[in-house]
């Protein structure tokens, strides 16, 4: 509920509101712009400003941590070693995707470290 009073109060009201009176006089009243064209200029202006301060406000909300999935199947053989057995794969990353890779390489859970290890060399986050 606080988060609602700032951001409505805030953003909206204090903000978008008196910034919009301040900038429709400045536009119509000083500068001579008719009503209609300066509320145009005006509604660009501060949609300009305010893409930034709304980006700044729901970074924090709508954030997508970072996940890694995984592809896990029984009796696969290792592509490593050979091993059948459980099998894993990292399908999808950070920056790494093998959702649609047509041949999946599964690899055991020892495999499996070195490979992360590998990923890992190569700046892939896992």
């Amino acid at each position: 509920m606080k988060s609602w009073f700032i951001y409505v109060f805030g953003r909206w009201i204090l903000l978008s509101g008196i910034a919009g009176a301040l900038m429709q006089y400045l536009l119509s009243d000083m500068l001579k712009i008719h009503t209609i064209p300066a509320f145009l200029l005006n509604q660009f202006i501060l949609a300009n400003v305010f893409w930034f301060i709304d980006k700044a406000i729901f970074r924090g909300y709508f954030s997508i941590p970072h996940i890694t999935l995984w592809q896990i199947e029984k009796n696969v053989k290792c592509a490593d070693c050979g091993v059948i057995g459980e099998g894993y794969r990292v399908v999808k990353a950070k920056n790494y995707d093998r959702l649609n890779d047509p041949e999946p390489e599964f690899r055991c859970s020892t495999c499996r470290e070195r490979k992360l290890e590998e990923l890992r060399k190569r700046g892939i986050e896992v």
